[in-house]
């Protein structure tokens, strides 16, 4: 029988043969020959039109055309999850391989997830300490050459893969350095991340090395003459009021228009670095707040169009299923803002399941922000603000009263919305836990420990602040009335009772080893937290009077105050509007 023969043998006799291996190599030869024109086109296309980088392509390394279509969206959306690709794309010798690689890490357990699928994952070292520099690819063979199908397949792994919370890396393969220089070369701050990553990779010569220290010399002492002076200088000053100025202009611009995209208000933040000549940091930490609303404005877009166009006249429902994991039980309606989508529940447990909140517990609020549960809707994180529409006070209430108390609640929680997209000061590099040892001595061990509650008592002002500019924003609440509030103990805005010997002891053993027992009672924790509370509290009684000043003397200026403060330490608040307040 033919089926006993070797395909050799079988075409010695002159029967046809198909070789269905071979002609399915020969198609991915072709797909990535066609690949390669197409991406040809719209690369020459892209840079004829419009060749200005938006900052994630800046951090990528290419415009997205210049990716290969069936990774291109992957790429992307790892590197917004906190994975820095290097290369990504066809592999293999006729491109029957699909790959992408960089420097990231993944666990076991998901790395075993991505085995059961046909996944492999290969990880390698690279660097002379190896110990920090783990250099991954993630490939998988597909079993069609066709683009949809492999994108589908890079897309459950994105879904798979954990965020890392992150999205600061930035590439440093040759071409994503070359396109940095060609495309933005006035982008120093760029410059200085990509050249201290590749020291600390650490995979070059010992020539291109010192090469690498040098320039990061120069660009550093370049930045250091543009660096804030103190602050009686006119120049900081400047600097300030620019940024305060600049971020008010932009939500007003975001909020005048929605459709308003990255590369218009990154013209913004450019007009404005040449009329107050902002530093190199600060030009990156406005960038990278413009990326994180392009980010949201754009989940917040592609997710109701979504719904609108596969659930038809009932999208809201399915959309608030989706959100908090079960269909309402009363009416529910939403309003779409910039980077924000509002929820308004007349039912009492639909508002308490948005928020996740016991009923007896939501119903003593009116508005909160919530992150949705469903990993799908993970770009919606940081946009989603519910509010009881419900409420008996807002039953009790005229309309026009009942709208301007909405307007409120949305007000401050948008307020809180748009904080996280500003820098965080808080500092956290710092800490060196993991540097101590058995070794250690008690004045190492109660360093750091004195370290971790600054840090912590930092956090808590960083929130406490975040909560004073909400509801001065909001207009809802008296100075007098907020300073009582956040300083409450006990109350929902009190961190003072969150540190502990107990609890910051158990926390140092069981990440630390039991080592640290013997060191406890000598560490005077409760002693130093106090006197972090004490500090705490004294900073936020003075900032509620630099306030009640602004209020009385500049309440014209409250809006560009806002911004101003919101990007500044609680503790410096008095001195910074000292300075300015006659001048912005």
């Amino acid at each position: 029988m033919d089926g006993e023969r070797s395909p050799e043998e079988l075409k010695a006799m002159g029967v046809i043969v198909e070789n269905t291996e071979g002609d399915k190599l020969k198609k991915f030869e072709q797909l990535r020959e066609s690949t390669h024109l197409e991406i040809e086109r719209e690369t020459k296309e892209r840079t004829e039109k419009n060749p200005k980088p938006t900052e994630d392509e800046l951090l990528i390394g290419a415009f997205q055309e210049e990716l290969e279509p069936q990774v291109r969206d992957a790429v992307f959306l790892l590197y917004r999850k906190g994975y820095s690709t290097e290369s990504s794309g066809f592999y293999g010798e006729h491109g029957e391989i699909q790959q992408i690689d960089g420097y990231f890490e993944i666990d076991q357990e998901t790395e075993e997830k991505f085995r059961l699928l046909g996944i492999q994952v290969r990880t390698e070292l690279r660097g002379e300490e190896t110990s920090n520099k783990k250099y991954t690819s993630i490939f998988f063979k597909p079993e069609n050459p066709e683009i949809e199908e492999i994108k589908a397949k890079w897309k459950e792994i994105i879904m798979i893969l954990p965020d890392k919370k992150t999205s600061d890396e930035l590439s440093v393969s040759g071409g994503s350095e070359e396109f940095r220089k060609t495309f933005a070369p006035e982008r120093k701050d760029l410059r200085i991340r990509m050249i201290e990553k590749r020291l600390f990779l650490g995979d070059i010569s010992p020539e291109v090395t010192q090469e690498l220290k040098e320039e990061l010399m120069e660009l550093k002492r370049d930045g250091a003459e543009r660096a804030e002076k103190p602050l009686n200088s006119d120049k900081i000053v400047k600097q300030k009021i620019g940024i305060a100025k600049t971020l008010s202009k932009i939500e007003e611009s975001f909020k005048t228009s929605r459709e308003i995209g990255i590369d218009q208000l990154n013209e913004i933040i450019d007009l404005a670095e040449k009329e107050y000549g902002f530093t190199i940091n600060q030009i990156g930490l406005l960038k990278e707040g413009i990326k994180k609303y392009g980010e949201r404005h754009g989940a917040i877009k592609k997710y109701l169009e979504r719904y609108q166009r596969e659930f038809g006249e009932n999208w809201k429902k399915d959309f608030f299923k989706d959100c908090f994991g079960d269909y309402p039980k009363g009416e529910v309606n939403l309003r779409e803002g910039a980077v924000t989508i509002y929820w308004q529940c007349e039912n009492l447990e639909d508002y308490a399941l948005a928020i996740n909140l016991p009923p007896e517990e939501a119903q003593k609020t009116f508005g909160h922000r919530k992150s949705p549960l469903d990993d799908y809707l993970d770009g919606l994180r940081g946009t989603i603000i519910v509010e009881w529409s419900g409420h008996p006070q807002h039953k009790a209430k005229e309309q026009e009263e009942k709208d301007r108390k909405s307007l409120a609640t949305e007000t401050h929680e948008e307020q809180h919305i748009i904080f996280d997209m500003l820098p965080d000061e808080v500092d956290y590099s710092g800490l060196e836990f993991g540097k101590l040892n058995e070794e250690s001595s008690l004045e190492e061990v109660s360093k750091e420990v004195n370290k971790y509650l600054k840090t912590r008592r930092q956090e808590m002002e960083r929130m406490t602040k975040n909560e004073i500019m909400a509801y001065w924003k909001d207009g809802e609440k008296t100075l007098e009335e907020i300073e009582s509030m956040v300083l409450e103990k006990g109350s929902i805005y009190d961190g003072t009772a969150a540190v502990t010997e107990e609890n910051l002891g158990s926390y140092l053993i069981s990440r630390f080893g039991e080592y640290y027992k013997k060191y406890l009672l000598d560490l005077e924790i409760s002693k130093n937290w106090d006197e972090e509370c004490k500090q705490y509290e004294e900073a936020v009684k003075r900032a509620i009077n630099i306030l009640k000043e602004i209020q009385e003397h500049s309440p014209d200026k409250k809006r560009e105050f806002i911004y101003l403060l919101s990007i500044e330490p609680l503790s410096k608040w008095e001195r910074t509007v000292r300075l300015i307040k006659d001048k912005i």
